[in-house]
């Protein structure tokens, strides 16, 4: 075995499902980060937890709206799913920047994109620090899908985008 550095061991680990997490601010307007640390935390009730950097717009937003939805984005929104990654929400529509559709979620505010793979609608039900990110917990409230888009995206510590089926089929030759 050989040390590594913080960015060797979290590249090396990858991939990593990539998420599109979205939230509604104080005026409204929907807003999506890119995700990439997150975990399934219980079945019964079902709940899942997102990590955000404390200065992250998107933490702002959850916290106004108390819920939040993740997005697993499928391969054919690979480039606008890389732009939400990529920049803030703070001034600007990343989602309309970003040429993604959303449409409403069944049991919370914060939207749905449009081209995921599957959905999961989220509670807050508590947050906590870890260092410098704030975990968020969120109980599932509704989950969906697109049984026609099976391909979603994964990061390799947020330097490249793949995509992945429940298969194992494999597609590295996204355009980003």
């Amino acid at each position: 075995m050989k040390d590594m550095n913080w960015n060797e061991a979290v590249t090396f680990a990858s991939p990593y499902p990539y998420l599109l997490v979205t939230s509604v601010d104080r005026t409204g307007e929907a807003n999506a980060m890119g995700v990439g640390w997150w975990s399934f935390t219980s079945m019964k009730p079902p709940l899942l937890l997102v990590s955000l950097a404390k200065n992250r717009y998107t933490l702002e937003c959850i916290r106004h709206s108390k819920d939040f939805v993740v997005c697993f984005p499928g391969e054919k929104i690979a480039k606008g799913a890389w732009f939400c990654g990529t920049k803030s929400g703070r001034g600007i529509n990343k989602l309309a920047q970003a040429g993604l559709e959303t449409m409403p979620a069944k049991k919370v505010q914060s939207p749905i994109i449009v081209g995921s793979a599957a959905v999961f609608e989220c509670v807050v039900k508590s947050e906590f620090e870890t260092g410098d990110h704030v975990v968020v917990l969120g109980e599932i409230v509704s989950m969906s899908g697109d049984m026609d888009n099976p391909m979603h995206l994964y990061s390799i510590f947020y330097s490249k985008l793949i995509s992945m089926d429940t298969k194992g089929n494999i597609n590295d030759k996204l355009e980003y």
